[in-house]
């Protein structure tokens, strides 16, 4: 009863089910309070990073700098992430969008 059969394609194959971390069978079950607590902790962790709203003054800077140069190098991207104050990153997509 630990094997089960199943057919496929090119006959009969054998599946043994998969033990717990240390060997025994049944896996022991996830506890419902620790693993929920847990993983909205490590929800919580990952969203802290709020979302950049783009200010009106921002977007006349940004849409003049892309009149210029559609395609920033990593120095204009550089410059104009220290002026805006925002992450590298932040301005990359925002030109990629």
């Amino acid at each position: 009863f630990l094997w089960q059969r199943s057919g496929g394609p090119r006959g009969p194959t054998h599946k043994r089910p998969r033990p717990g971390a240390d060997g025994s069978w049944p896996p022991p079950a996830p506890h419902p309070m620790t693993d929920a607590k847990a993983d909205a902790d490590a929800g919580s962790q990952t969203n802290l990073r709020k979302r950049w709203r783009v200010s009106p003054d921002e977007t006349r800077v940004l849409e003049m700098v892309f009149a210029l140069t559609p395609r920033p190098n990593k120095a204009a991207i550089q410059q104009l992430s220290a002026t805006l104050r925002v992450t590298p990153r932040q301005v990359q997509v925002w030109f990629q969008n």
